[in-house]
């Protein structure tokens, strides 16, 4: 799949609001997100976890491998739980890294930063407290 179809599913299921399978490249399992912002770089999405929403997560474009849209049982439960109608779209810019921490600085809530690239079972962890 190439870079500019992922972008185009990606930027389609922001509005209505589709749940994607994303597969990235450095994971055996995808996960489910409601896409939320994207560009050319960045992915913001909330993730969706057996029918709950459970936090936020931005992603680079080139770690995706593949994206689908859900258009099946898992999108008609979240519908019906009112997660469609529970979705917030926090205020942060994605144009760049400097511009998404400065975001998240000012949102002043406590994040969890992880790198799952680098290491391949652990990943790396970080915890900003605000």
């Amino acid at each position: 799949m190439t870079k500019k179809e992922m972008i185009k599913l990606l930027s389609e299921s922001i509005n209505p609001n589709k749940i994607c399978g994303v597969f990235l490249k450095y994971d055996y399992y995808y996960s489910y997100y409601f896409p939320l912002k994207v560009n050319n770089k960045f992915f913001l999405g909330a993730k969706e976890d057996d029918f709950i929403l459970n936090g936020y997560s931005i992603r680079r474009i080139r770690d995706i491998a593949k994206v689908e849209i859900k258009n099946d049982k898992c999108l008609e439960i979240n519908i019906l739980e009112g997660n469609i109608n529970n979705l917030y779209v926090p205020e942060i810019n994605i144009t760049n890294w400097k511009a998404i921490f400065t975001s998240l600085k000012n949102l002043g809530k406590n994040i969890i930063i992880e790198d799952e690239s680098l290491v391949e079972d652990e990943g790396q962890f970080f915890y900003w407290q605000h």
